[in-house]
């Protein structure tokens, strides 16, 4: 398991977080029409990059969270 520290809290606009094993991850809130936009990123070492590249493919993990969460969030707003 990995341990988060938060470096940054702006309300209604992003979340920064730094994992214990280095990545930073970022979650932006952008508003778009009725709703809010919601982007995630993160940063590492290149080496560390290099192995999610290689092994873990995180990007598409990521991808699915966000689908996930979108489909989610629309079914209790209907």
């Amino acid at each position: 398991m990995t341990r988060l520290t938060r470096e940054e809290y702006v309300v209604g606009e992003r979340i920064v977080d730094h994992a214990g094993a280095g990545p930073i991850h970022m979650l932006s809130f952008e508003p778009e029409g009725t709703g809010t936009r919601l982007t995630y990123a993160w940063d590492a070492p290149r080496w560390l990059k290099a192995l999610d590249a290689l092994f873990v493919h995180s990007d598409k993990d990521v991808r699915n969270a966000l689908e996930t969460f979108q489909r989610e969030i629309e079914a209790r707003a209907r």
